[in-house]
């Protein structure tokens, strides 16, 4: 469900968005993942996780410095722009 939302967050927001990091290596090994998604934005990536804050829920944390945000949804799943 998650990977729908943010496709969908990339087509209606018109940025392009990219999985990065463990699940990357995990998906090619056929090994479990944990619940931390990374993602990257050629865009906004706070505008990107609005979005999909929008239709998931959780706790948005910006951090400017970095032009990053986070999305909570639980205490064990996060995902990260």
């Amino acid at each position: 469900e998650i990977l729908r939302v943010v496709a969908k967050a990339e087509k209606q927001l018109g940025f392009n968005v990219f999985i990065v990091g463990g699940l990357v290596r995990d998906l090619l090994l056929g090994a479990p993942f944990d619940f931390d998604l990374d993602f990257t934005v050629e865009g906004e990536a706070e505008k990107t996780a609005l979005f999909c804050q929008e239709i998931l829920g959780g706790e948005i944390r910006v951090f400017p410095k970095f032009l990053t945000c986070k999305l909570l949804l639980s205490n064990t799943l996060q995902i990260d722009f």
